[in-house]
Protein backbone atom coordinates (compact mmCIF):
# COMPACT_ATOMS: atom_id res chain seq x y z
CA UNK A 1 0.00 0.00 0.00
CA UNK A 2 1.11 3.48 -0.77
CA UNK A 3 0.39 6.43 1.00
CA UNK A 4 0.82 10.01 0.15
CA UNK A 5 0.69 12.19 3.56
CA UNK A 6 0.48 16.18 3.10
CA UNK A 7 1.54 17.37 6.26
CA UNK A 8 1.66 21.00 7.11
CA UNK A 9 2.30 20.67 10.65
CA UNK A 10 5.19 18.07 10.75
CA UNK A 11 8.46 19.96 11.07
CA UNK A 12 6.82 20.93 14.64
CA UNK A 13 5.11 17.98 15.70
CA UNK A 14 6.19 14.76 17.04
CA UNK A 15 2.73 13.06 17.31
CA UNK A 16 3.45 13.21 13.28
CA UNK A 17 6.55 12.06 13.56
CA UNK A 18 5.60 8.63 15.87
CA UNK A 19 2.49 8.27 13.52
CA UNK A 20 4.51 8.10 10.32
CA UNK A 21 7.62 6.15 12.33
CA UNK A 22 4.74 3.35 13.16
CA UNK A 23 3.05 3.56 9.61
CA UNK A 24 6.77 3.17 8.48
CA UNK A 25 7.10 -0.22 10.74
CA UNK A 26 4.00 -1.80 9.85
CA UNK A 27 5.25 -2.20 6.00
CA UNK A 28 3.52 1.31 4.62
CA UNK A 29 5.23 2.82 1.97
CA UNK A 30 4.69 6.69 2.62
CA UNK A 31 5.48 10.38 0.58
CA UNK A 32 5.44 12.57 3.24
CA UNK A 33 5.11 16.02 1.85
CA UNK A 34 6.13 19.00 4.20
CA UNK A 35 5.19 22.61 3.02
CA UNK A 36 6.86 25.11 5.97
CA UNK A 37 6.96 29.03 5.93
CA UNK A 38 10.51 29.04 7.92
CA UNK A 39 13.38 27.89 6.20
CA UNK A 40 14.89 26.97 9.05
CA UNK A 41 11.81 24.28 9.86
CA UNK A 42 13.25 22.06 6.90
CA UNK A 43 14.54 19.11 8.41
CA UNK A 44 13.32 19.60 11.55
CA UNK A 45 11.24 16.43 12.05
CA UNK A 46 13.58 13.40 10.50
CA UNK A 47 13.80 9.91 10.93
CA UNK A 48 15.20 6.85 8.69
CA UNK A 49 12.17 5.04 7.60
CA UNK A 50 12.40 2.02 5.58
CA UNK A 51 9.94 2.90 2.96
CA UNK A 52 8.88 6.51 4.10
CA UNK A 53 10.65 9.40 1.98
CA UNK A 54 10.35 12.91 3.68
CA UNK A 55 10.13 15.71 1.05
CA UNK A 56 10.34 19.52 2.62
CA UNK A 57 9.29 22.51 0.59
CA UNK A 58 10.11 26.17 1.68
CA UNK A 59 6.99 27.18 0.13
CA UNK A 60 6.61 30.91 0.66
CA UNK A 61 8.63 33.72 -0.49
CA UNK A 62 9.47 37.35 1.40
CA UNK A 63 7.90 38.65 -2.24
CA UNK A 64 4.31 36.82 -1.19
CA UNK A 65 3.98 39.66 1.57
CA UNK A 66 3.75 42.39 -1.20
CA UNK A 67 2.06 40.50 -3.90
CA UNK A 68 -0.48 38.30 -2.32
CA UNK A 69 -3.45 40.63 -3.45
CA UNK A 70 -2.46 40.16 -6.92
Amino acid sequence: MKVLQIANDFAGSKVHNNLFQRLDAKGIEQEIYCPVRDPKQVGGNWFDGKRTHIVYSHVIKPYHRFVYHI
